[in-house]
């Protein structure tokens, strides 16, 4: 599955409301090892409110990418959206994580 065509299919599941910000946290862990992924495993894709064309275009290029939900990946996250809504990356079990559209949660500061 690509990251960038899943948020963009749910986005337009639930009607194209443009993004006002978004922090999302790739992980990748080293299967077999028993160990908590290293900073070099993770990678933080953030989109700060009031961005400009050229921020979202480095936002979804960072997204652009092929990963396993059942092995050895897994995004985590928040995309907040212009009308008070946002998506939320949840779990049920392994492979089985997707976007869900929830009501506003507060923006922290250092998407701001």
């Amino acid at each position: 599955m690509n990251a960038k065509d899943e948020l963009i299919e749910k986005l337009k599941e639930i009607g194209n409301i443009p993004i006002k910000c978004a922090d999302i946290k790739i992980i990748t862990y080293v299967t077999g090892t028993g160990l908590p992924p290293t900073s070099d495993e993770t990678f933080i894709i953030r989109l700060k409110c009031g961005y400009k064309p050229f921020n979202e275009l480095k936002f979804y290029l960072g997204l652009d990418f092929n990963f396993n939900r059942i092995w050895g990946q897994q995004i985590y996250g928040t995309v907040w959206l212009m009308n008070d809504t946002h998506l939320e990356r949840v779990y049920d079990y392994d492979g089985a994580e997707r976007w869900v559209h929830k009501i506003y949660p507060e923006i922290p500061e250092f998407l701001k």
